[in-house]
């Protein structure tokens, strides 16, 4: 109705999300897999603060939780991004968590520490490589579910402003002519 090339559109609009995808999740990863990791691997207590703060941003819903971080900080591209990542992170870091917990009970573990290499470099060099897997499906899993909450923080107006081209944005202008 603005004149505008729909195709053109929507082929940028995908550039946005697919950016909103690999930045908030690549930012929720590495944040997640740093607390994971510590909270797994460091002592009882580290476990159960580290975890009880993501117990507590895991108890709202993602959108709801996103959806007030964009209205508390304002709308734009970074502040979508990093609302989403924040939303993530518990994922990630229970997944890391549980994954390094496993891990650090191996037999190779106990070999490492009997042949006196530091609990950092056990953990770098041995355990880490060894939880990529669950890390990868997670990551992958949840690269489609950031797509989907930018384009509806964008539909509800909180996400990339209007003259952005944003499949959140283009699905609201077009709700008019439905």
């Amino acid at each position: 109705h603005l004149g505008r090339d729909m195709l053109s559109r929507v082929i940028y609009g995908a550039n946005i999300s697919l950016q909103v995808g690999v930045v908030s999740v690549a930012l929720g990863t590495v944040v997640g897999l740093v607390i994971g990791a510590a909270a797994g691997f460091l002592s009882r207590a580290a476990d159960n603060v580290l975890m009880s703060i993501m117990d507590a941003i895991y108890a709202f819903p993602a959108i709801l939780l996103a959806l007030a971080l964009v209205a508390a900080f304002g709308q734009g591209l970074v502040t979508v991004m990093t609302a989403i990542a924040i939303v993530r992170i518990p994922i990630f870091a229970r997944t890391v968590r549980g994954s390094v917990m496993g891990e650090k009970e191996k037999e190779y573990i106990e070999a490492a520490r009997a042949i006196g290499q530091y609990e950092f470099m056990i953990l770098v060099k041995h355990i880490l490589p060894n939880i990529f897997a669950p890390m990868i499906v997670v990551t992958t899993t949840y690269f489609a579910a950031a797509i989907v909450v930018e384009a509806s923080l964008s539909f509800l107006g909180l996400g990339v402003p209007p003259p952005e081209a944003s499949w959140g944005v283009m699905l609201n202008d077009g709700r008019r002519f439905m």
